[in-house]
């Protein structure tokens, strides 16, 4: 974490290559994973081919999905800090002068996105209320996907670059494919949030929203 000017910064990676490859190794087939090793040591474009196939062929939704397997640990800190940060805030105006929380990652929406979902998903929120929230930042024509590095396509080659129509937008079905998947794994939204940490003792309202 950072200190400066009064404001405290976190800083939480959750979208690294040492996240992602191995994720993607598990999704996988045995020998196909094997392969990607292989390849990673004695021919790193063909292991580059590979990766940047499978994530091209799964999109947001699958970025979702890594992060919340791979990046648990992460994850879980990120949401008992900030429950703890709200469950501590001093409203403007009832004693104090107030503060604010944001949560930020290079464009506001993907690895943003997934932790305001999760933060919303422990404080109650519906899943219809979640997916809404998530599609408000659909619009945006960017892509920002933190490890993964976005390459020139060559010319004759298979491509190592992201497919940008795979990765632009925030739209519903993302973040539909994203419940849905913790549904069919942990049993529920909050069979995945106790499995990382965030049981019925995390969840619930915070004081300080509830009284604002």
């Amino acid at each position: 974490w950072e200190e400066g000017a009064g404001a405290h910064r976190y800083i939480v990676p959750l979208l690294t290559r040492e996240h992602l490859v191995p994720g993607v190794r598990r999704r996988m087939g045995p020998l196909e994973g094997l392969a990607m090793q292989f390849w990673a040591i004695f021919d790193p474009e063909r292991e580059q081919t590979a990766f940047i196939r499978e994530i091209n062929d799964g999109g947001l939704p699958l970025l979702n999905i890594l992060m919340l397997e791979c990046a648990r640990p992460e994850l879980s800190w990120a949401l008992q800090l900030l429950i703890t940060l709200l469950d501590t805030a001093v409203p403007a105006g009832r004693g104090g002068a107030g503060g604010g929380i944001a949560i930020q990652c290079r464009l506001g929406k993907d690895r943003t996105g997934l932790v305001s979902a999760l933060l919303l998903l422990a404080a109650g929120a519906t899943h219809e209320e979640v997916i809404a929230d998530y599609a408000r930042s659909d619009g945006m024509d960017e892509i920002a996907l933190g490890g993964i590095k976005e390459e020139k396509r060559e010319e004759g080659k298979a491509p190592r670059t992201l497919e940008r129509s795979r990765f632009t937008g925030a739209q519903a079905e993302t973040m539909e494919k994203t419940i849905a998947h913790m549904q069919e794994e942990y049993g529920s939204v909050e069979g995945y949030l106790d499995a990382i940490g965030i049981g019925r003792d995390w969840r619930g309202p915070p004081p300080a929203a509830a009284a604002s």
